[in-house]
Protein backbone atom coordinates (compact mmCIF):
# COMPACT_ATOMS: atom_id res chain seq x y z
CA UNK A 1 0.00 0.00 0.00
CA UNK A 2 0.86 3.67 -1.02
CA UNK A 3 0.42 6.33 1.75
CA UNK A 4 -2.68 7.51 -0.10
CA UNK A 5 -4.23 3.75 0.29
CA UNK A 6 -3.25 3.49 3.96
CA UNK A 7 -5.05 7.15 4.79
CA UNK A 8 -8.26 5.89 2.70
CA UNK A 9 -8.45 3.55 5.05
CA UNK A 10 -8.72 5.32 7.75
CA UNK A 11 -11.97 4.92 8.83
CA UNK A 12 -12.39 1.44 8.52
CA UNK A 13 -9.68 1.13 10.39
CA UNK A 14 -11.71 2.58 14.02
CA UNK A 15 -14.28 0.08 13.89
CA UNK A 16 -11.49 -2.66 13.17
CA UNK A 17 -9.24 -1.71 16.25
CA UNK A 18 -12.54 -0.99 18.32
CA UNK A 19 -13.24 -4.70 18.21
CA UNK A 20 -9.59 -5.71 18.27
CA UNK A 21 -9.95 -3.90 21.86
CA UNK A 22 -12.21 -7.18 22.88
CA UNK A 23 -9.44 -9.37 23.28
CA UNK A 24 -8.63 -7.63 26.68
CA UNK A 25 -10.87 -8.11 29.80
CA UNK A 26 -11.72 -4.43 31.37
CA UNK A 27 -9.42 -3.88 34.59
CA UNK A 28 -10.80 -2.90 37.49
CA UNK A 29 -8.89 -1.28 41.07
CA UNK A 30 -6.69 0.97 38.92
CA UNK A 31 -5.35 3.99 40.57
CA UNK A 32 -3.28 5.56 37.28
CA UNK A 33 -2.41 4.94 32.99
CA UNK A 34 0.65 5.18 31.85
CA UNK A 35 1.15 5.11 28.59
CA UNK A 36 4.67 3.68 26.79
CA UNK A 37 5.11 4.98 23.18
CA UNK A 38 7.52 6.56 20.61
CA UNK A 39 6.67 9.03 17.10
CA UNK A 40 3.24 7.43 15.87
CA UNK A 41 2.52 5.02 18.62
CA UNK A 42 2.68 7.63 21.30
CA UNK A 43 -0.17 9.81 19.91
CA UNK A 44 -3.15 7.75 20.95
CA UNK A 45 -1.58 8.11 24.42
CA UNK A 46 -1.56 11.95 24.07
CA UNK A 47 -5.14 11.67 23.06
CA UNK A 48 -6.36 9.14 25.42
CA UNK A 49 -4.19 11.33 27.96
CA UNK A 50 -6.02 14.57 27.10
CA UNK A 51 -9.44 13.25 26.92
CA UNK A 52 -8.85 11.73 30.62
CA UNK A 53 -8.48 15.03 32.13
CA UNK A 54 -12.29 15.63 31.05
CA UNK A 55 -13.78 12.67 31.70
CA UNK A 56 -11.38 10.48 34.34
CA UNK A 57 -11.26 10.60 37.97
CA UNK A 58 -7.58 8.38 37.32
CA UNK A 59 -4.73 9.95 36.02
CA UNK A 60 -3.16 9.12 32.66
CA UNK A 61 0.26 10.30 31.23
CA UNK A 62 2.09 9.26 28.34
CA UNK A 63 5.72 8.48 28.65
CA UNK A 64 8.73 9.24 25.86
CA UNK A 65 11.52 7.49 26.59
CA UNK A 66 13.59 4.92 28.87
CA UNK A 67 12.62 5.97 31.95
CA UNK A 68 9.26 5.10 33.94
CA UNK A 69 8.29 7.29 37.02
CA UNK A 70 9.21 6.57 40.60
CA UNK A 71 5.14 6.66 41.21
CA UNK A 72 4.58 3.07 39.08
CA UNK A 73 3.57 0.32 41.59
CA UNK A 74 1.33 -2.74 41.14
CA UNK A 75 -1.88 -0.55 40.53
CA UNK A 76 -0.62 1.22 37.76
CA UNK A 77 -2.11 0.44 34.29
CA UNK A 78 0.73 0.19 31.61
CA UNK A 79 -0.45 0.58 28.32
CA UNK A 80 2.33 -0.43 25.96
CA UNK A 81 2.02 0.68 22.26
CA UNK A 82 4.71 0.20 19.51
CA UNK A 83 3.63 -0.46 16.27
CA UNK A 84 6.63 -2.62 15.55
CA UNK A 85 6.76 -4.25 18.73
CA UNK A 86 10.74 -3.35 18.65
CA UNK A 87 10.57 0.30 19.63
CA UNK A 88 14.01 -0.18 22.16
CA UNK A 89 13.12 2.94 24.42
CA UNK A 90 9.22 1.41 24.87
CA UNK A 91 10.50 -2.14 25.43
CA UNK A 92 13.35 -0.93 28.25
CA UNK A 93 10.20 1.26 29.61
CA UNK A 94 8.26 -1.64 29.52
CA UNK A 95 10.71 -3.82 31.42
CA UNK A 96 10.98 -1.24 34.31
CA UNK A 97 7.53 -0.96 34.66
CA UNK A 98 7.18 -4.29 35.40
CA UNK A 99 10.45 -4.54 37.97
CA UNK A 100 8.02 -2.00 39.72
CA UNK A 101 4.72 -4.67 39.92
CA UNK A 102 2.76 -2.99 37.20
CA UNK A 103 0.31 -4.61 35.21
CA UNK A 104 0.42 -4.30 31.49
CA UNK A 105 -1.38 -4.43 28.15
CA UNK A 106 1.02 -4.78 24.76
CA UNK A 107 0.20 -3.97 21.56
CA UNK A 108 1.73 -4.18 18.48
CA UNK A 109 1.55 -5.86 14.99
CA UNK A 110 4.60 -8.24 16.58
CA UNK A 111 8.24 -7.83 17.14
CA UNK A 112 9.57 -7.97 20.51
CA UNK A 113 6.95 -6.59 22.31
CA UNK A 114 4.36 -9.70 21.76
CA UNK A 115 7.50 -11.96 22.67
CA UNK A 116 7.56 -10.32 26.04
CA UNK A 117 3.99 -10.20 26.47
CA UNK A 118 4.12 -14.43 25.91
CA UNK A 119 6.87 -14.63 28.43
CA UNK A 120 5.38 -12.33 31.29
CA UNK A 121 2.33 -13.64 30.67
CA UNK A 122 0.81 -10.13 29.60
CA UNK A 123 -2.57 -9.19 27.90
CA UNK A 124 -1.58 -8.17 24.48
CA UNK A 125 -3.83 -7.05 21.54
CA UNK A 126 -1.63 -8.18 17.77
CA UNK A 127 -2.93 -5.53 15.47
CA UNK A 128 -2.29 -5.80 11.36
CA UNK A 129 0.88 -5.19 9.90
CA UNK A 130 1.50 -3.56 6.82
CA UNK A 131 0.59 -0.13 7.63
CA UNK A 132 3.59 2.72 8.62
CA UNK A 133 2.69 3.33 12.08
CA UNK A 134 1.37 7.28 11.88
CA UNK A 135 -1.27 5.28 9.22
CA UNK A 136 -2.26 2.74 11.95
CA UNK A 137 -3.07 5.23 14.87
CA UNK A 138 -7.14 4.26 14.79
CA UNK A 139 -5.45 0.49 15.00
CA UNK A 140 -3.46 1.92 17.83
CA UNK A 141 -5.56 4.41 19.81
CA UNK A 142 -9.45 2.39 19.38
CA UNK A 143 -8.21 -0.83 21.26
CA UNK A 144 -7.49 0.75 24.02
CA UNK A 145 -9.93 3.42 24.51
CA UNK A 146 -12.31 0.29 24.39
CA UNK A 147 -10.80 -1.07 27.43
CA UNK A 148 -10.47 2.00 29.09
CA UNK A 149 -14.18 2.55 28.38
CA UNK A 150 -15.05 -1.15 29.64
CA UNK A 151 -12.69 -0.66 32.55
CA UNK A 152 -15.45 2.76 33.07
CA UNK A 153 -12.14 4.89 33.29
CA UNK A 154 -13.64 6.51 30.32
CA UNK A 155 -17.01 7.49 29.18
CA UNK A 156 -19.02 5.31 26.46
CA UNK A 157 -19.10 6.69 22.95
CA UNK A 158 -20.63 6.05 19.28
CA UNK A 159 -17.93 4.69 17.34
CA UNK A 160 -20.41 4.65 14.36
CA UNK A 161 -20.86 8.89 15.18
CA UNK A 162 -17.01 8.88 15.57
CA UNK A 163 -16.52 7.14 11.85
CA UNK A 164 -19.42 9.33 10.54
CA UNK A 165 -17.24 12.43 11.62
CA UNK A 166 -14.22 10.74 9.90
CA UNK A 167 -15.97 10.31 6.85
CA UNK A 168 -17.25 13.19 6.03
CA UNK A 169 -14.11 15.31 5.78
CA UNK A 170 -13.16 15.79 2.24
CA UNK A 171 -9.95 14.95 0.97
CA UNK A 172 -9.84 18.33 -1.67
CA UNK A 173 -9.97 20.12 1.79
CA UNK A 174 -6.60 18.58 2.47
CA UNK A 175 -5.38 19.88 -0.44
CA UNK A 176 -6.87 23.18 -0.35
CA UNK A 177 -4.79 24.06 2.93
CA UNK A 178 -1.96 22.47 1.31
CA UNK A 179 -1.67 25.04 -1.39
CA UNK A 180 -1.98 27.22 1.06
CA UNK A 181 0.76 26.02 3.33
CA UNK A 182 3.41 25.17 0.51
CA UNK A 183 6.80 26.93 1.28
CA UNK A 184 5.44 27.97 4.54
CA UNK A 185 6.59 26.41 8.03
CA UNK A 186 3.19 25.20 9.44
CA UNK A 187 3.04 25.79 13.43
CA UNK A 188 -0.21 24.33 14.76
CA UNK A 189 -2.03 25.41 18.15
CA UNK A 190 -4.66 23.60 19.99
CA UNK A 191 -6.18 23.74 23.63
CA UNK A 192 -7.61 20.78 25.53
CA UNK A 193 -7.73 17.58 23.66
CA UNK A 194 -7.04 19.52 20.63
CA UNK A 195 -2.99 20.04 22.15
CA UNK A 196 -2.48 16.34 21.22
CA UNK A 197 -4.38 16.96 17.73
CA UNK A 198 -2.00 19.93 17.02
CA UNK A 199 0.91 17.82 17.76
CA UNK A 200 -0.34 14.98 15.28
CA UNK A 201 -0.91 17.36 12.64
CA UNK A 202 2.89 18.63 13.01
CA UNK A 203 3.90 15.28 13.04
CA UNK A 204 2.38 14.08 9.91
CA UNK A 205 3.85 17.34 8.58
CA UNK A 206 7.03 16.17 9.51
CA UNK A 207 7.15 12.58 8.18
CA UNK A 208 4.27 12.74 5.52
CA UNK A 209 5.65 15.86 3.90
CA UNK A 210 9.45 15.93 4.96
CA UNK A 211 9.35 19.23 6.33
CA UNK A 212 10.17 21.38 9.72
CA UNK A 213 6.53 21.93 11.64
CA UNK A 214 5.87 22.76 14.85
CA UNK A 215 2.98 22.83 17.80
CA UNK A 216 2.09 25.08 20.26
CA UNK A 217 -0.87 25.37 22.72
CA UNK A 218 -3.31 27.81 23.87
CA UNK A 219 -3.59 29.52 26.44
CA UNK A 220 -0.01 29.23 27.42
CA UNK A 221 1.51 30.54 24.17
CA UNK A 222 -0.09 33.86 24.97
CA UNK A 223 2.58 33.58 28.12
CA UNK A 224 5.61 33.50 25.60
CA UNK A 225 5.17 32.71 21.96
CA UNK A 226 2.93 35.33 21.08
CA UNK A 227 6.24 37.39 21.52
CA UNK A 228 8.09 35.84 18.48
CA UNK A 229 5.06 35.86 16.66
CA UNK A 230 4.24 40.01 17.49
CA UNK A 231 8.00 40.77 16.80
CA UNK A 232 9.79 38.22 14.78
CA UNK A 233 10.26 39.90 10.48
CA UNK A 234 10.89 35.79 9.71
CA UNK A 235 6.99 35.27 10.97
CA UNK A 236 6.28 35.70 7.49
CA UNK A 237 7.76 32.37 6.45
CA UNK A 238 5.82 30.66 8.96
CA UNK A 239 1.49 29.75 8.83
CA UNK A 240 -0.03 29.70 12.07
CA UNK A 241 -2.97 27.35 12.03
CA UNK A 242 -5.40 27.15 15.21
CA UNK A 243 -7.16 24.05 15.55
CA UNK A 244 -10.88 24.05 16.82
CA UNK A 245 -12.96 21.86 19.05
CA UNK A 246 -15.29 24.54 19.21
CA UNK A 247 -15.92 22.34 23.05
CA UNK A 248 -13.41 25.22 24.63
CA UNK A 249 -13.50 27.32 27.79
CA UNK A 250 -14.90 30.51 27.13
CA UNK A 251 -12.08 32.77 27.58
CA UNK A 252 -9.80 30.46 25.39
CA UNK A 253 -11.99 31.47 22.16
CA UNK A 254 -11.78 35.09 23.07
CA UNK A 255 -7.82 34.57 23.28
CA UNK A 256 -8.06 32.93 19.56
CA UNK A 257 -9.52 36.15 17.93
CA UNK A 258 -7.30 38.55 19.88
CA UNK A 259 -3.84 36.62 19.35
CA UNK A 260 -5.03 36.46 16.12
CA UNK A 261 -5.64 40.20 15.74
CA UNK A 262 -2.90 41.41 17.50
CA UNK A 263 0.10 38.86 16.48
CA UNK A 264 -0.52 35.90 14.13
CA UNK A 265 -1.44 38.43 11.43
CA UNK A 266 1.99 39.09 11.16
CA UNK A 267 2.26 36.02 9.34
CA UNK A 268 0.12 37.42 6.51
CA UNK A 269 -1.71 34.30 6.67
CA UNK A 270 -3.53 32.08 9.47
CA UNK A 271 -5.09 29.16 9.40
CA UNK A 272 -8.02 28.35 11.22
CA UNK A 273 -10.10 25.29 11.39
CA UNK A 274 -13.66 23.84 13.49
CA UNK A 275 -13.94 20.61 14.16
CA UNK A 276 -17.08 18.82 13.25
CA UNK A 277 -18.65 16.07 15.01
CA UNK A 278 -21.32 15.75 17.86
CA UNK A 279 -18.78 15.07 20.75
CA UNK A 280 -15.13 15.22 22.17
CA UNK A 281 -14.38 12.02 19.93
CA UNK A 282 -16.10 12.72 16.55
CA UNK A 283 -14.49 16.15 16.71
CA UNK A 284 -10.99 14.65 17.52
CA UNK A 285 -10.74 12.37 14.44
CA UNK A 286 -12.43 14.24 12.39
CA UNK A 287 -9.62 17.15 12.98
CA UNK A 288 -6.97 14.08 12.70
CA UNK A 289 -8.08 12.84 9.08
CA UNK A 290 -8.24 16.20 7.55
CA UNK A 291 -4.81 16.88 8.85
CA UNK A 292 -3.53 13.50 7.44
CA UNK A 293 -5.18 14.72 3.95
CA UNK A 294 -3.53 17.77 4.28
CA UNK A 295 -0.08 16.06 5.00
CA UNK A 296 -0.62 14.23 2.11
CA UNK A 297 -1.09 16.46 -0.66
CA UNK A 298 1.38 18.57 0.53
CA UNK A 299 4.03 16.07 0.02
CA UNK A 300 2.17 15.23 -3.68
CA UNK A 301 2.70 19.58 -3.94
CA UNK A 302 6.70 19.11 -2.97
CA UNK A 303 6.82 16.04 -5.19
CA UNK A 304 7.71 13.99 -2.24
CA UNK A 305 6.77 10.30 -1.22
CA UNK A 306 4.83 10.54 1.32
CA UNK A 307 5.90 7.06 2.81
CA UNK A 308 9.23 6.34 3.34
CA UNK A 309 10.98 8.43 6.62
CA UNK A 310 14.33 7.36 5.49
CA UNK A 311 16.48 9.00 7.90
CA UNK A 312 14.52 7.50 11.12
CA UNK A 313 15.50 4.07 9.47
CA UNK A 314 19.07 5.53 9.01
CA UNK A 315 19.21 6.42 12.50
CA UNK A 316 17.57 3.01 13.97
CA UNK A 317 20.05 1.00 12.06
CA UNK A 318 23.14 3.26 13.28
CA UNK A 319 21.71 3.14 17.09
CA UNK A 320 21.62 -0.66 16.40
CA UNK A 321 25.65 -0.85 15.91
CA UNK A 322 26.33 1.27 19.11
CA UNK A 323 26.63 -0.35 22.52
CA UNK A 324 25.68 1.13 25.66
CA UNK A 325 28.69 3.35 26.79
Amino acid sequence: MNMRDMIERFPELIEEGWSLGYQVKPRRNVTRVLFLGMGGSAISGDILSEVGKLESKVPMETIRGYEVPAYVHRRTLVIAISYSGNTEETITALNATLEKGATAICISSGGRIEEIAQEKGLDYIKIPSGYAPRAALPLLLFPVLNVLVRSRILKKLNVEKVIDAVSIVNPEDGEELAKKIINRTPVVYGSGPFKAVAKRWANQFNENSKVLAFWGEFPEMNHNEIVGWHGDSLVRNFVPIILESGLENDRVKIRYELTEKLALRRADLVLRYRAKGEGIWERIMNAIYLGDWTSYYLAVLRKVDPLPVDIITELKKELSSRAVL
